[in-house]
Formats: C-alpha cells, sequence, structure tokens
C-alpha cells in the first residue's frame, strides 16, 4: 500500500508540484478528482510527462540504487523537480550526462554535509540538507529541496520550442 501511496505523492507532485506527504493530503487530491468519470483534466500531459521523468531518471541513472536517489526523500525531489523543469524546457545538448555529473557531485557534498555539519559545501547544499534531516514529507521542506535542486541542475535545460 506504501508503493501506491508514493505513486500518488509523485503523480501529484508532477501535477502540482512539491506538496506534503500525508495520507490526509492524498485523500484531499483524490477527493478534488473522484467527479471525473473517466479522464481528469490534463490526464494525457500529466501521464506523458510522469513517463518523460521516469525515463530521463533511467537515462540519468541506469543503476539508481546506487546512489543516494533512490531513497524516497530524494527520489521524489528528483522526480518532481525533473516535472517542474521539463513542464517548459528540455534538456540541453549532453544534459544527461551534465546532469549526472551535476547530481552525483550535489549527492556527495549532501553526503558529506550530513556526515559532517562543518564540512565546506555551498548554500544549497546546506539548505537541501537541512530539509532532509527533518520532516522529510513536509511541503515546505519538499519546497526547499525543490528548489536546492533546481538551483543544481537548471542550468542544463533550455526552453522548448514551440509545437507548429
Amino acid at each position: 500500500m506504501l508503493d501506491i501511496e508514493f505513486m500518488s505523492e509523485l503523480l501529484i507532485g508532477v501535477m502540482h508540484g512539491p506538496q506534503g506527504g500525508s495520507s490526509k493530503i492524498i485523500d484531499e487530491y483524490y477527493e478534488q478528482y473522484e467527479d471525473y468519470e473517466d479522464e481528469f483534466p490534463e490526464q494525457h500531459r500529466t501521464q506523458k510527462l510522469f513517463k518523460e521523468v521516469l525515463a530521463i531518471i533511467q537515462s540519468i541513472f541506469p543503476k539508481i540504487k546506487e546512489t543516494r536517489w533512490s531513497n524516497k526523500t530524494d527520489f521524489y525531489t528528483l522526480f518532481v523537480g525533473l516535472a517542474s523543469l521539463l513542464r517548459k524546457y528540455e534538456l540541453t545538448g549532453g544534459g544527461v550526462r551534465n546532469v549526472r555529473k551535476a547530481l552525483e557531485k550535489f549527492a556527495e557534498d549532501t553526503d558529506l554535509r550530513l556526515a559532517d555539519e562543518h564540512a565546506t559545501v555551498s548554500k544549497t547544499v546546506i539548505n537541501y540538507v537541512r530539509a532532509v534531516e527533518k520532516g522529510a514529507n513536509d511541503k515546505k521542506r519538499r519546497a526547499n529541496r525543490h528548489a536546492a535542486l533546481l538551483a543544481i541542475i537548471g542550468e542544463y535545460f533550455k526552453p522548448r520550442k514551440k509545437s507548429a
């Protein structure tokens, strides 16, 4: 059941950005959409974006289980962050490689700071670590991690070309 709940959190995050991660919040979102019989507004776009994010994560980290991004807190941040970017942007040339390197360095610095609160790391890493340590499913902490992640990988995205 927890996997279904986590998938719901990811879907809500794709649609609405970082949100709190309690059962009550998920239930409130389900209530908003229960009146739609077959499809909810933007369902096809949301499904496409969800699949695109998943494919990009698989490209970035084919062996994600060997990274910190495999834990739920960091995976949620990565997934929702990429979804946020991919709504309006696409990866630049070499983007997968560049994003992987940036995320690996960010994870390394995050682990360093978690192990030693006096470690010299960027302010972005410090903010991320603060948002990881306590209340990881809290909306504000998720939003703080989201902002930190976008600061790290945002430069590897460019505006999407308009469809004809």
